[in-house]
């Protein structure tokens, strides 16, 4: 290779380090590349400091390499910036726009002083000759809208305190001539320096926000220009080595080293783009399955527009059928409402002539329910009487017995009752005796022991008592034990009389049993003198006519609860039961005895377990006195009431019922015969005061036995007569 090519080609690296150079520089200067383009079309005003710290961020990389910048903050918060710059070719790394910017900047500044704010106004001139194809980036943008926000700021600010200073002054001045609107007016200042407080406070805020925004885009730039500086240096090198090379005189193995790293640099380069080209493959397969996805998805929602069209024209279709229905049926309501007005006019007319009636029937009811009613009491007056002399026969003879047993009884008691009397009364007055004697005792000791402590109190007085003082207090003793005396002998009076009045009632009492004696004979005597009356014997016949006749009852049931005084009809011939209903209703409630399946008398029976459930209904329910019949629907619970007549009406009410089911297959404890009747309602007695008391039947009737023979052995119990029949 001749020495002229050699020139060439180092000519040619030359030429090119000083185009990498170049390229580097252009990168650096990103003030005047960003900043101008961005203020060019509105004119932005932009602060001395501000462009004078674009200015040394834009020159930095290139005097760096050549010559090297000292950079010095002040601590008044204005920023100054002291360069020396080193190098004969300082003038010339920048464009003479760019040493035109820089004079005016700095003319401007020394102008302006120090504290002050220089504004610039970018025009577009001379501008043409920069790479208009490179955008400004979104740091450097923010930083001249933030920097644009920050002047209008201040300089509102500025006019709104001149404008406040004049208002102050002209109030100053005005103060004196309207004292009267003084208060409105200091309230209305006061508001307007809150409202001007809350503004300020808000735009301390912003500032800081943009503070920190604008440390963060001050960051990032640093970061780049370390970057710039990094490959700055780089370069550098490569120019260095290429220098050496074409001082050594081996440029072919320079050149091959040279070709050799940047092959590896263009391999690094293609590797990344390769990865680059994979993810943006990926991103795009991504984008198209996106895309086909959204494509389906679009193509099912023309498809559901279409159905919804064809549903709103279906519902358009139904409104318009339901407006016609609509309309017909307002014309129907309208007749509707006019016959219901016609028939409300009718129904007030029946509802008047309903009430008449009403009337008229209750007053009508009343007075046949007057009626039944005296003539249901007329006829219970008359059975009253008759089973009243019926029964009086059969009365006399128990009652014989159990007045002649009180009467020894009462007897026995009177003397227990004198000997404990006289008891208590010893017994009284001894333990009065003996507590007035220790009363008398304590009153004593008390009283000595008192002297006692009087004298003892007062031993420097007087040491002795005068015999009057004795005297008259022995004295005061003995009339207190003649009162006692006095007392003790009043007690004894009053027993004494109390004793004549026990007697005297006791003998008043004797009498009056012998009167009720004469005259339980004389009823005795009489009954035996009447004549036999065949109706007694007929008892069939007798059952029958009380039966037809009616038989008050009660009814029972768990939901009504107790409906005393029920009269009741058993018709056997019919088999039907049947009792009136009360007075709402009115009428008969019917039983079919054909449909009885069962019937239960005494304990077993439903009646007795209801009326006797927690003595609500009843108080002390006797088994005998309940019966129940049962269906197969439900069951009818009937007691009989405990009075003088229970016992017909329950034989009554047995028998008949018992001629009913004779022909049909009725379960229960039914009877047949009075000897059963009167067998089985015995035996319940019996269980039921065993109950009571506690004790089986064995132990109840051996009891009774033995207390009945030991009352014959002593002559208390007489057997009573027979009336003859």
């Amino acid at each position: 290779m001749t020495s002229v090519q050699m020139r060439m080609s180092l000519d040619d690296l030359r030429r090119e380090a000083e185009s990498i150079t170049q390229y580097h520089r252009e990168r650096a200067s990103t003030a005047d590349d960003l900043f101008v383009p961005a203020a060019r079309a509105k004119g932005t005003i932009i602060s001395s400091d501000l462009v004078e710290d674009l200015m040394a961020e834009k020159h930095r990389p290139s005097r760096d390499v050549e010559n090297g910048i000292t950079l010095s903050k002040s601590t008044s918060g204005t920023t100054s910036k002291a360069r020396s710059i080193a190098g004969a070719g300082a003038s010339q790394s920048s464009s003479p726009m760019k040493s035109r910017f820089s004079a005016s900047v700095a003319k401007k500044k020394s102008m302006a002083g120090p504290g002050n704010t220089v504004s610039i106004r970018i025009d577009d001139t001379n501008t043409s000759s920069r790479g208009s194809s490179r955008s400004p980036s979104t740091t450097t943008k923010a930083l001249l809208s933030t920097n644009t926000q920050m002047n209008a700021r201040k300089s509102t600010r500025k006019s709104t305190r001149q404008g406040n200073r004049q208002t102050l002054s002209l109030k100053g001045a005005k103060s004196a001539s309207s004292a009267e609107s003084s208060p409105v007016r200091a309230e209305n200042e006061r508001q307007e320096l809150l409202e001007r407080g809350e503004e300020l406070y808000r735009d301390i805020t912003r500032l800081e926000q943009e503070k920190s925004v604008l440390q963060a885009d001050v960051e990032q730039q640093k970061e780049h220009t370390l970057e710039l500086e990094r490959s700055n240096q780089e370069l550098m090198s490569k120019v260095q080595k290429l220098e050496q090379a074409v001082k050594s005189g081996d440029p072919k193995g320079l050149a091959r080293s040279i070709i050799d790293g940047e092959e590896k640099d263009m391999r690094k380069k293609i590797g990344t783009y390769a990865s680059q080209i994979d993810s943006l493959r990926k991103e795009n397969e991504a984008a198209a399955t996106a895309l086909k996805t959204a494509q389906a998805a679009a193509q099912q929602r023309v498809l559901e527009r279409d159905s919804y069209f064809l549903t709103v024209e279906e519902l358009e279709q139904n409104h318009l059928q339901l407006q016609q229905q609509y309309t017909k049926m307002e014309s129907d309501a309208e007749a509707a409402r006019a016959a219901k007005q016609n028939l409300e006019t009718r129904l007030q007319e029946a509802q008047i002539e309903l009430d008449v009636m009403q009337s008229s029937l209750k007053l009508a009811r009343r007075e046949a329910e007057m009626r039944v009613q005296q003539t249901e009491n007329l006829e219970k007056a008359t059975k009253e009487k008759n089973e009243l002399i019926r029964h009086l026969s059969e009365l006399i003879d128990p009652l014989r017995s159990v007045f002649l047993k009180l009467q020894r009884a009462y007897a026995q008691q009177t003397k227990e009752y004198a000997t404990f009397v006289s008891e208590v009364e010893d017994k009284h007055s001894l333990g009065t005796g003996s507590l007035r004697v220790v009363k008398d005792e304590i009153s004593v000791l008390e009283t000595v022991v008192e002297h006692l402590r009087n004298e003892l109190v007062e031993t420097k007085g007087a040491m002795s008592m005068s015999t009057a003082d004795l005297n008259a207090r022995l004295a005061e003793e003995r009339e207190k034990g003649s009162m006692q005396n006095l007392e003790i002998e009043k007690l004894k009076r009053e027993a004494e009389e109390e004793n004549k009045r026990v007697e005297q009632t006791l003998e008043e009492k004797r009498n009056e049993l012998e009167a009720l004696k004469r005259t339980m004979n004389r009823i005795h005597d009489r009954h035996e003198g009447v004549p036999r009356n065949p109706r007694d014997v007929n008892f069939a016949r007798e059952v029958k006519t009380a039966a037809n006749d009616g038989i008050v009852i009660d009814k029972i049931s768990e939901k009504d609860g107790k409906q005393p005084g029920k009269t009741v009809f058993i018709d056997v011939s019919k088999a039907v039961l049947k009792y009136r209903r009360g007075f709402p209703r009115g009428g008969f409630t019917e039983v079919n005895l054909k449909e009885v399946m069962h019937m239960e008398w005494g304990e077993q029976s439903r009646a007795y377990a209801v009326g006797s459930k927690g003595n609500k209904m009843y108080k002390m329910l006797k088994p005998w006195l309940c019966f129940s019949l049962y269906t197969k629907e439900r069951s009818w619970d009937f007691v009989v009431p405990d009075n003088d007549k229970s016992e017909p009406v329950l034989q009554t009410c047995l028998f008949a019922l018992a001629a009913v089911f004779l022909g049909q297959n009725v379960g229960g404890n039914m009877i047949k015969t009075r000897g059963q009747f009167v067998w089985r309602k015995a035996m319940m007695k019996v269980d039921e005061s065993s109950k009571l008391r506690g004790l089986t039947r064995q132990a109840l009737v051996q009891e009774a036995l033995l207390k009945t023979a030991a009352e014959q052995e002593a002559g208390i119990i007489t057997a009573p007569a027979r009336p003859k029949i």
